[in-house]
């Protein structure tokens, strides 16, 4: 009878162990167009930071590219609060600007979200033509541009089908770290290629 008990007891435990370990929260990243939003006007790294608590989903946060270049790429630096547990973040690839999407694990509680590559329907983010300009904006933090596809929005929110952002506590959560990279100017792009042209003869020649 003991040994029955003692058995049942067992397999209720793993059963809670492989509950737990199969239902971890992950909160869901995505790009999408913003509205009235922060403006960033330069290119210095990092452009933009914001923290995501526990609570409710989705939360997001609004911006607009008024560096005066177009970018190619958004990075997204993920740090754990401390006291949160591990999470296991996820991507949404689609989105109006890039044709790809990653999550990658660091370690040591950061994830990195890339949003790259351009196409004939993902040109970037472009910058906005109408920025910096008092009239547009009531305080860095609310501003409003006219440019189509300038402004841009950073969610993070539940996975379809479950509730683990909103059932996070309050208290725990991530900072998150945004960085925009500059597309080349294809100025740039023809002296890098003519470099590397002049290299490949120069090593050429010595062998």
């Amino acid at each position: 009878m003991k040994l029955a008990r003692l058995l049942v007891l067992l397999v209720l435990a793993g059963a809670m162990c492989a509950a737990a370990m199969g239902d971890p929260i992950d909160p869901r990243g995505s790009l999408i167009g913003g509205g009235n939003s922060t403006g960033l006007f330069s290119l210095n790294d990092p452009n933009f930071a914001f923290t995501v608590f526990g609570g409710f989903s989705p939360q997001q946060f609004d911006f607009i590219n008024a560096s005066g270049q177009l970018v190619g790429e958004v990075d997204l630096l993920v740090t754990l609060l401390a006291g949160t547990p591990a999470l296991t973040f996820t991507v949404d690839p689609e989105n109006p600007y890039f044709t790809s999407a990653t999550v990658t694990s660091l370690g040591n509680g950061q994830t990195l979200y890339r949003f790259f590559g351009l196409d004939e329907t993902h040109g970037g983010l472009p910058f906005a033509t109408d920025l910096p300009n008092s009239e547009n904006c009531d305080g860095i933090q609310n501003c409003y541009t006219e440019t189509p596809g300038a402004d841009f929005g950073v969610v993070f929110a539940n996975n379809t089908g479950t509730l683990d952002l909103t059932n996070l506590p309050s208290n725990q959560g991530f900072g998150v770290v945004g960085t925009l990279v500059a597309t080349p100017e294809p100025s740039s792009i023809v002296l890098l290629l003519a470099g590397s042209l002049v290299f490949l003869v120069a090593f050429l020649k010595r062998a």
